[in-house]
């Protein structure tokens, strides 16, 4: 029994581990820190599909490594290592203005929370546009790459972005504009 969970998973982790690495690296621009994530995705994955049947693995484990993400923003943000050969005299003469930190940190989270909230609004309007909008802009593959994965021409591809994009400014144009005045 516990081998066919190991090749269960191990037939998973071999299907989606670059996946769940960009959407961790798309989050947190670290390639180091993004293995970290994507690791830990997949053994959350590992534990919880010992308790419980998981559906949809790819949506499991792109939601768990995009809040793992998330979560380790919000908790790093405000930590620095000191080097060896700094003390808090020097870090201090060298830090910049916290109030600007503190602004910049906000307008992050609110660009990520408004990211967050058009990508579950345009998954609940079209699936296939949610797909698309994660390979070309997330996950930044070739167009001609994502036609061939959804079965679909590159003409075809074209359109439904457009699509998409459109019902994105109709919807979301006000918080959007607020977000780039900011």
């Amino acid at each position: 029994m516990e081998s066919g969970r190991r090749e269960d998973f191990d037939a998973v982790y071999r299907e989606y581990r670059h996946l769940i690495f960009q959407t961790a690296l798309v989050n947190i621009h670290n390639p180091n820190d993004a293995e970290d994530i994507a690791q830990e995705a997949f053994i959350r994955y590992y534990v919880h599909s010992a308790h419980s049947e998981v559906e949809n693995p790819k949506s499991w484990l792109m939601v768990t490594a995009r809040n793992l993400a998330y979560n380790y923003v919000k908790h790093t943000r405000y930590e620095r290592l000191l080097h060896e050969d700094e003390n808090i005299e020097t870090m201090l003469k060298h830090a910049p203005d916290l109030e600007d930190v503190f602004f910049e940190n906000m307008w992050r989270m609110e660009v990520l929370e408004y990211t967050d909230r058009v990508l579950k609004a345009v998954k609940d309007k079209n699936k296939r546009w949610y797909d698309v909008l994660i390979y070309a802009y997330c996950m930044e593959m070739p167009r001609r790459d994502i036609a061939e994965c959804m079965g679909i021409s590159v003409e075809a591809l074209s359109s439904m972005l457009q699509r998409a994009k459109n019902w994105i400014k109709e919807n979301y144009r006000d918080e959007f504009d607020h977000i780039a005045r900011t």
